[in-house]
């Protein structure tokens, strides 16, 4: 897993906990969804300024949820049979 996938996965995460759907999270940070959606599938690079307003709404600082992305990309890797 890149950790652009596993930061696309903790937003999700996040999000869910919240209970506020994708739909709602890019509405209330002034993205685009189709936008989010691509940053949160991983199809391209979330911007910063991206980041930082899908973290603004879900209350968490865009650096945790990196930290988690990097916890959850290295975990990932590690479990992963080689040749995967």
């Amino acid at each position: 897993m890149t950790l652009t996938e596993a930061l696309g996965a903790e937003i999700r995460a996040e999000a869910a906990a919240q209970r506020i759907t994708i739909a709602e999270l890019a509405k209330r940070a002034d993205v685009n969804r189709s936008s989010l959606y691509t940053w949160i599938d991983a199809k391209t690079a979330f911007p910063i300024q991206g980041l930082e307003a899908v973290a603004n709404v879900l209350r968490v600082r865009a650096s945790e949820l990196v930290a988690r992305a990097e916890h959850r990309s290295r975990t990932h890797r590690s479990v992963t049979p080689a040749g995967q």
